[in-house]
C-alpha cells in the first residue's frame, strides 16, 4: 500500500505501461525461487487434524451479528481506502499542475499512516472495547475522508498540504477499524458459534479476504462513477 504506487510510477515513466508489470513479474519470480531455501521442508510433512467439515459452514458465521458487522466494517474501510484511486492523479494535474508522482506520494502518505498506526492498535484496545473503537474511529475516518477534497461544503482552502495531512490521518483511523476486524470475527466464532479452532481459522480467513476483495472492487468502481458524474465535490 505504501511502496506499490511509489515504485510503479518511475517504472511507468521509464518504460510505459508494460514496465511496472514486467518489474513486478520479475520480483515475484525471484521471490518464488527463495521459498525452498527459506521455508523448511518439515512444513510439508505436518499432518493436519482430520475434521468432519460438513457440520460447519459460512452460513452460521454470516448470520452472527458480530461477525457480519466486522466484515461489513472491513468492506467499508477498504472502500474508503480505494475509492480515491481512479481520480487522484487527475486531481493533482488539474488543481495543482502536478504529475502522477504526486498522487503516488499521497498514497504513500496514506499507507504510512496506516502502517504506523497498525503497531499501536493493540494499545488502543487495552483502554477501549472493540465496539467503542469502531464507533470512535469510524467517525474520525469519516471526517478525514471529508477533508480529502476538501469538501466544497466547507470553507476550506484547496491545499495540497491539507490533503496530505488528512490522508495520513485517514490511514491512522483506518488502521483502528481494519486491524480489529479479524480478532473480532475469531472471538465471536469462538465464543458464540463454538467452532473448533482449525475450522474457525480457515472460515474467518476466507470471510476476511472476501470482504477485503469486495471493498477493493466497489471502492474504485463507485469512486470513478461519482467523480465522472459529479466531479471532486
Amino acid at each position: 500500500m505504501c511502496f506499490g504506487p511509489v515504485i510503479a510510477i518511475p517504472f511507468y515513466q521509464l518504460g510505459g505501461y508494460i514496465a511496472p508489470f514486467l518489474a513486478f513479474a520479475v520480483v515475484f519470480t525471484i521471490y518464488s525461487v527463495t521459498i525452498k531455501p527459506i521455508i523448511p521442508p518439515e512444513v510439508d510433512e505436518l499432518k493436519e487434524v482430520e475434521i468432519d467439515i460438513s457440520r460447519f459452514s459460512y452460513k452460521d458465521m454470516l448470520t452472527n451479528r458480530r461477525i457480519l458487522f466486522a466484515n461489513f466494517a472491513l468492506l467499508v474501510n477498504i472502500f474508503q481506502y480505494t475509492f480515491i484511486d481512479p481520480f487522484l492523479a487527475n486531481r493533482m494535474t488539474q488543481d495543482f499542475d502536478l504529475g502522477a508522482k504526486s498522487a503516488s506520494l499521497l498514497f504513500f502518505i496514506l499507507g504510512l499512516g496506516y502502517a504506523g498506526a497498525c503497531q499501536g492498535v493493540h494499545l488502543t484496545l487495552k483502554h477501549i472495547s472493540f465496539r467503542r473503537c469502531f464507533f470512535i474511529f469510524f467517525i474520525l475516518n469519516g471526517l478525514c475522508t471529508l477533508m480529502y477534497g476538501p469538501t466544497q461544503l466547507l470553507p476550506m482552502p484547496n491545499s495540497l498540504a491539507l490533503i496530505a495531512v488528512f490522508m495520513f490521518l485517514g490511514g491512522v483511523t483506518s488502521a483502528h477499524t481494519i486491524v480489529p476486524t479479524l480478532p473480532e470475527i475469531l472471538e465471536a466464532g469462538r465464543t458464540e458459534i463454538n467452532y473448533p479452532p482449525e475450522v474457525l481459522n480457515d472460515l474467518s480467513s476466507g470471510l476476511f479476504n472476501m470482504s477485503f476483495a469486495f471493498g477493493e472492487i466497489l471502492g474504485p468502481l463507485m469512486g470513478n462513477y461519482l467523480y465522472v458524474e459529479n466531479g471532486m465535490k
